[in-house]
C-alpha cells in the first residue's frame, strides 16, 4: 500500500505509463511463448532509445520544454529523460532461439558484440500497470562483458496505435529478477527495429520529450517527499528487535572473525564506515506541496538550511544517480549539489552524496551514505540493521 507522501508521486507515474502504454492493449496480443525458445517473440534485430535521447538535435526540444519547468535545467530534463532510456544494452538481436547477440560499449567506447543463452523464469505483474505483466530471464551463466545483463525483464514488441512505431521495453540487471521488477517506475528502456532510420527515431523522441516533459512531477523532490533519518543513528537503536538483529548477526558469524567472534560495537563500526557517522546531518525533509520544491537539512532538532533545488545534469561522478542544484548555494552550503538515488529496495532506502561543488560529493560522509524513512516501524529499522550488516560481515569475512 503506497503511504500518504507517495500517492501523488504515483499518480504522476501511472500518467507517464500511458505515454508508453496508450493503446497497446488492443493493438498487440501477449508473447506466444515456445519452450526453450521462449524468446523467439522477440525474434529480429533491435536498437536501443538510449543511444540518442542525448543527440545535440535534441537540444532544442529540451530546452523549449525546461523553459516551461521551473524546477528543471534543461541539463536536468534531458537526465530525467535519457535516465528513462537508460539501458547497458545498445541493440540486441534475436535469432528464435533463446541465445541474444548484445551489443554494449566497452570501458574503451568501442561497440561490442557478445552472446548469452538465457533460461525463462516465468512471469512477473508489472507494478502499477493492472493486468500487465514482465517476463523474464535470467543467463545461463554469467558472461564477461554482460554483467550488467544477468537478468532481465521484458514485453512482447507492440505498438501504441495502429500507426505508430514497433517497439518494447526491458530492464536489465546484475542483481535479480525481483530488483527490475521493483526499480524506478520512470524506467522504460525502449527498443525499436534497427530498419529504422536515425532521423525517425529523432522525430520520436522528440515528441516523446514533450508527453513525458508534460507528465513528469512540476516538483524533481516529488519521490522523496516526507522525513528521512540517516541510517547512521539507526545502528545504535536501543530497540529490542534491532538488539535482536545484533544478536543474530554474532551468533551467524560466531568463530569467523579469526576464530573469534565479532562483536556488537565492531559491527557497528564497520556500517558507519561504510553508511556514515551522520556528522553532517540526522535527517533529511522534502517538501513538494504548494508548488515548492525544498529541501531541509536537520541535525538533531536544529535546522540548518531550507532551500529549494532544480533537477540538473547528471554528476559524473554519480552518473546513474539524480542530481540537483540548491538555488541559494551560498545558504545550502555542503548541499549546494546533490546525487540521490531514487527511493529503492525493501524496505525502502535512498542514498545520498553532496558538496559545495559538484567535485565534492566524493568527500561526503560514509562511502555510501542512506537515509530511510524517518517513521519506518522497529521492525524494519531492525530489518535494515540485519541485512545491511550482514551484507558487510560476508566480505569481511571471504
Amino acid at each position: 500500500m503506497l503511504s500518504k507522501k507517495h500517492i501523488t508521486y504515483g499518480t504522476a507515474v501511472l500518467l507517464l505509463l500511458t505515454v508508453f502504454f496508450t493503446g497497446c492493449k488492443s493493438t498487440s496480443a501477449a508473447a506466444k511463448l515456445e519452450a526453450g525458445n521462449e524468446l523467439s517473440a522477440w525474434k529480429g534485430e533491435w536498437q536501443s532509445f538510449s543511444a540518442i535521447s542525448g543527440a545535440t538535435q535534441l537540444n532544442d526540444a529540451y530546452r523549449m520544454q525546461a523553459e516551461k519547468m521551473p524546477y528543471y535545467t534543461e541539463d536536468g530534463l534531458k537526465a530525467a529523460v535519457s535516465g528513462m532510456f537508460a539501458t547497458p544494452i545498445i541493440k540486441a538481436k534475436f535469432d528464435g532461439s533463446n541465445t541474444v547477440l548484445f551489443t554494449v560499449m566497452d570501458k574503451d567506447g568501442n561497440e561490442k558484440q557478445i552472446p548469452c543463452e538465457y533460461r525463462y523464469t516465468g512471469m512477473k505483474p508489472m507494478q502499477g500497470m493492472k493486468g500487465r505483466s514482465w517476463y523474464t530471464f535470467e543467463a545461463i551463466k554469467p558472461v564477461q562483458g554482460l554483467a550488467g545483463a544477468q537478468y532481465f525483464i521484458i514485453v512482447p514488441p507492440h505498438r501504441d496505435s495502429e500507426d505508430s512505431l514497433l517497439h518494447w521495453h526491458a530492464r536489465f540487471g546484475s542483481k535479480d529478477i525481483k530488483s527490475l521488477v521493483e526499480g524506478d517506475p520512470l524506467w522504460w528502456p525502449t527498443y525499436a527495429d534497427t530498419a529504422v532510420s536515425h532521423e525517425s527515431l529523432l522525430k520520436e523522441m522528440t515528441d516523446t520529450i514533450k508527453e513525458v516533459a508534460e507528465m513528469l512531477p512540476k516538483a524533481p523532490l516529488m519521490p522523496y517527499t516526507g522525513k528521512w533519518i540517516n541510517t547512521a543513528l539507526i545502528y545504535d537503536d536501543p530497540r529490542p528487535a534491532v538488539q535482536e538483529a545484533y544478536a543474530k548477526l554474532i551468533k551467524e558469524f560466531s568463530g569467523k572473525k579469526d576464530g573469534s567472534d565479532f562483536t556488537k560495537e565492531e559491527i557497528i563500526m564497520m556500517a558507519k564506515k561504510s553508511y556514515g557517522t551522520a556528522s553532517d546531518f540526522t535527517h533529511l525533509e522534502f517538501i513538494t506541496d504548494n508548488d515548492k520544491n525544498e529541501m531541509v537539512v536537520w541535525k538533531d532538532m536544529t535546522e540548518l538550511s531550507r532551500v529549494a533545488y532544480s533537477r540538473d545534469g547528471a554528476n559524473k561522478l554519480r552518473a546513474t544517480a539524480n542530481a540537483f542544484v540548491a538555488s541559494d548555494r551560498q545558504k545550502a552550503g555542503k548541499f549546494a549539489f546533490l546525487s540521490m538515488t531514487t527511493p529503492h529496495g525493501t524496505p525502502a532506502h535512498m542514498h545520498i552524496w553532496y558538496g559545495m561543488k559538484p567535485s565534492e560529493i566524493e568527500k561526503t560522509d560514509g562511502k555510501k551514505p542512506t537515509c530511510i524513512p524517518a517513521d519506518s516501524s522497529e521492525e524494519l529499522v531492525a530489518t535494515r540493521v540485519l541485512g545491511t550488516c550482514r551484507k558487510l560481515l560476508k566480505e569481511a569475512t571471504k
